[in-house]
């Protein structure tokens, strides 16, 4: 039987209880035995991560170098922050709440409403992506330019904020299509107003 998916009984974990990623309990949760150096980590830390929590050890993940301003907060004195999302205590430097699965971005204490602002915007994205693309191609179409030109500015001064979330290429896409909305409704416009002068 594989090492990395086994499960062992609660009281059969590391020699401290405690998952190597997460730090929470691992009695009664679904947990593995890392095959490289023998701790227990729960399965869904395992599947975040991408492999072992133990510094050093051949099943872990690469890791990266820290900034001195993005190392957490618990390099600073601090071990446990409250969960933004249900306000359980978690260990400082969790990205994932062990309570409610809250994932942040980084290990530094979020407030709830700016937590909640940054996963509101998290949930627009798709939207807004969706909206770009149906911005470029309603800007193409000679009859959809001008009300594009009119309506797809507000919409994409709206959603400025979204958008820069985005892959830099959502944002040049927008930036064309109302370019080409606002060329075809100028053409549009002169062309109508030659026509009424031949008449």
């Amino acid at each position: 039987m594989d090492p990395a998916t086994t499960r062992p009984p609660a009281d059969a974990s590391a020699e401290t209880g405690l998952c190597a990623i997460c730090q929470g309990p691992v009695a009664g949760q679904p947990a593995r035995t890392c095959p490289a150096c023998g701790v227990a980590v729960h399965d869904d830390c395992w599947e975040y991560n991408g492999g072992c929590g133990m510094y050093g050890c051949s099943a872990a993940p690469p890791t990266e170098k820290l900034d001195p301003l993005e190392m957490p907060v618990s390099y600073w004195g601090r071990e446990t922050k409250n969960c933004p999302s249900c306000g359980q205590e978690i260990q400082a430097v969790a990205l994932r709440c062990r309570h409610c699965g809250a994932l942040f971005e980084t290990a530094q204490p979020q407030d709830a409403s700016s937590y909640r602002a940054r996963s509101q915007l998290q949930r627009d994205l798709p939207a807004v992506r969706r909206g770009t693309v149906w911005l470029l191609v309603l800007s193409i179409v000679p009859c959809t330019a001008l009300p594009t030109a009119i309506f797809g500015g507000a919409w994409y001064a709206g959603h400025r904020r979204q958008i820069a979330e985005l892959p830099s290429l959502y944002g040049a896409l927008a930036k064309l299509a109302l370019a080409i909305a606002i060329g075809q409704s100028a053409l549009g416009i002169l062309a109508a107003l030659l026509h009424a002068s031949l008449q």
